[in-house]
């Protein structure tokens, strides 16, 4: 995907120390996200929990097991922040800044 936007919505981290799994980890399932469709809450075998994709997670009852490398990490930006925008995910994106920092963003918050 590879395009540069803008932020028109300021967003800050809600989650300081967010899950972060290897592709072929387990987790623990929890309740699916009523706000966001398409995440549910993990629990990694560190104890490390927060929201991932759905898409990504290869479902077995109350555990699953990540189909590709995942971080819950947000990104802090304000508006006027320029990002590239790297992939799109059930209404948030995974953008990076010009210094550097990767994260999360939901996806109406960009021009």
């Amino acid at each position: 995907m590879m395009q540069a936007t803008r932020v028109i919505t300021a967003h800050q981290t809600k989650f300081t120390d967010p899950i972060i799994v290897r592709a072929g980890e387990e987790v623990t399932l929890g309740k699916r996200d009523p706000n966001n469709p398409g995440w549910i809450w993990c629990t990694s075998r560190h104890g490390k929990s927060g929201w991932a994709p759905e898409s990504w997670i290869r479902i077995s009852g109350d555990t699953g097991i990540l189909l590709r490398d995942y971080s819950a990490a947000e990104l802090d930006v304000k508006v006027g922040d320029e990002l590239i925008v790297h992939f799109a995910e059930s209404g948030w994106l995974w953008c990076s800044s010009a210094d550097g920092r990767s994260g999360w963003i939901p996806d109406n918050y960009i021009e």
